[in-house]
């Protein structure tokens, strides 16, 4: 009797009922399977630790069988290609998720996304291939700032005694690769940042560097200054090799000179002089800066190219710009005569509408600095500030923009709901594409035509198994890109449509993505990646497109 009740136990046990575990791993940023991995499922059985491991199949699925009912399973996925990821992970500092299973119970779709590990490498050369020991290497991410790229460091290295560096183990996305090649201690700032340099620095240390010293620039990869950097995009587990940057060498030069006024011409004592190479932002790094208290200036080790020299007095209420040429080796001598600052005088008028209707009084005109470069910053750096000038619009149209500054501007008016900026003409030419450029010679007056013939459009995202794709940001980019204010994104509906509205005419594409960085769709880099998935639609005035 005892043998037959252990035998009909053992029997009853063998069929309870056992549950089930299946899955897949894929890569985070792009879906694909993570094939030769190995899967570990562990849990805590009768006080002892029971693991079981699982292979990963072609397809990136994996299965566990006859596993017995209990609380706090984990699922461990590991791989030569990514690190070891546990299911609910999406970075190895998230926490996991246990899995709790009944008797019977058949669990599916337990999805598992790792981090591929990537690695990037490359070397440091001079143009005659000779290679560049102890080279700073930097490798910045992009992020966007007021629809705007900056570059910030994510990882920094040093090349090694045969120019070599490499990076392992980045997560997937876009990078750019900055190199500071080695200077002389002394004057190594005033390569890679000198106006960083100029406003953190004594007028005593500024005076102690030599007049044009000769180094090694700041420089982006492939060999380019940042608005021509090529950017990097890595994909999880990838390694890409060869990434070689070109380094130069050159002699700086010199600008020295005086700030006046009138006639006969009288030195302005005190005022902020800038130096703002013509081919970069305004706010860039090599920017120079000098604060005169005598009416001279004297900005040594200036990179050789063509410069804007900008004296403001103090008061800001004299301004003057000049355009100078710096050649290494050489003293650039340059008088700036700056006069009364100007106010611009302009009229807004609604196209199609007659002279003085509708009450324009809620309107207003902005003139916004032109600072839509890349630019790299340092944490917490202190910016050189480019103020905006705004003002309000009468009930008749007219408007008055007081003191603006020499500089390049372009127009916002608020607010543009219902209707867009037509045309913006400034001294009788048609600016609204290129912006305008203010100097103290300026006496032209500014016109504004808003249009209101806009047109709409709705549509659906559905993703490639034709399935409605919920809370994805579509954006509308004019064929126009430098028309920023012509730009609209909104967020899908959990039915996957969407609507946009007050569309000005005109030719444009529609792009989507399941998650985007707000703002990224300002950066040509980051469309030219998705070139070939936009959909081309034309707006007709008042119409609506589907």
């Amino acid at each position: 009797m005892m043998r037959l009740a252990i035998f009909l136990v053992a029997l009853l046990l063998q069929q309870t009922p056992r549950a089930s575990i299946e899955g897949a791993v894929v890569y985070l940023s792009s879906g694909e399977p993570a094939t030769g991995a190995e899967v570990e499922l562990t849990a805590v059985e009768g006080g002892r630790v029971i693991s079981r491991t699982a292979k990963v199949s072609a397809s990136g699925t994996f299965s566990f069988q006859g596993l017995p009912p209990g609380h706090g399973y984990q699922i461990v996925a590991r791989g030569p290609s990514f690190r070891p990821t546990a299911f609910g992970q999406r970075s190895a500092k998230d926490p996991w998720t246990s899995i709790d299973l009944t008797q019977g119970q058949r669990l599916t779709d337990v999805r598992i996304t790792v981090q591929g590990i990537t690695q990037i490498a490359g070397r440091v050369l001079e143009r005659s291939g000779k290679i560049v020991a102890g080279a700073s290497v930097l490798i910045l991410k992009p992020v966007y700032i007021e629809d705007r790229r900056e570059l910030q460091i994510a990882a920094a290295t040093v090349t090694n005694i045969v120019g070599e560096y490499r990076f392992s183990g980045l997560p997937s996305g876009r990078y750019y690769i900055r190199v500071n090649p080695p200077n002389d201690t002394a004057v190594a700032p005033l390569f890679f940042d000198p106006g960083l340099f100029d406003r953190n620095s004594s007028s005593t240390r500024r005076n102690s560097v030599s007049n044009t010293p000769e180094g090694s620039p700041t420089t982006y990869y492939p060999g380019v200054n940042i608005e021509s950097a090529k950017p990097i995009w890595i994909a999880d587990g990838q390694v890409i090799t060869g990434l070689d940057t070109v380094v130069t060498t050159a002699r700086t030069g010199r600008v020295r000179g005086t700030v006046i006024e009138g006639s006969p011409p009288r030195r302005i004592l005190t005022s902020e002089i800038l130096l703002i190479p013509v081919d970069r932002s305004p706010d860039s790094s090599f920017t120079r800066s000098f604060s005169s208290i005598d009416g001279t200036f004297d900005i040594r080790a200036v990179q050789p190219g063509t410069y804007y020299l900008d004296a403001v007095a103090t008061d800001q209420k004299l301004a003057g710009r000049m355009q100078v040429e710096v050649r290494g080796g050489q003293t650039s001598t340059s008088d700036v005569r700056v006069s009364t600052v100007k106010d611009i005088l302009g009229k807004m008028t609604i196209e199609g509408l007659s002279s003085g209707l509708p009450n324009l009084s809620g309107f207003s005109v902005t003139l916004t600095p032109n600072l839509s470069g890349p630019i790299a910053r340092e944490p917490n750096q202190r910016k050189i500030a480019f103020p905006s000038v705004t003002t309000v619009v009468m009930p008749d149209g007219t408007f008055t923009l007081q003191r603006v500054l020499p500089g390049d501007y372009r127009v916002r008016v608020s607010p543009a709901s219902g209707g867009y900026i037509k045309s913006v003409r400034f001294g009788g030419g048609e600016v609204i594409e290129s912006g305008l450029r203010i100097d103290e010679r300026t006496e032209r007056s500014l016109e504004i035509i808003m249009g209101t013939d806009t047109g709409s459009l709705d549509g659906r995202v559905l993703n490639e198994k034709g399935q409605v794709v919920q809370a994805a940001r579509v954006v509308l980019v004019p064929e126009t890109r430098q028309r920023r204010d012509l730009y609209l994104a909104v967020a899908t509906s959990p039915t996957g449509r969407f609507q946009m509205s007050g569309i000005a005419p005109g030719r444009y594409s529609v792009f989507a993505w399941g998650s985007t960085p707000p703002g990224a769709w300002f950066d040509p880099d980051f469309l030219e990646h998705y070139k070939g998935t936009p959909a081309a639609v034309e707006v007709s005035p008042q119409s609506a497109e589907y």
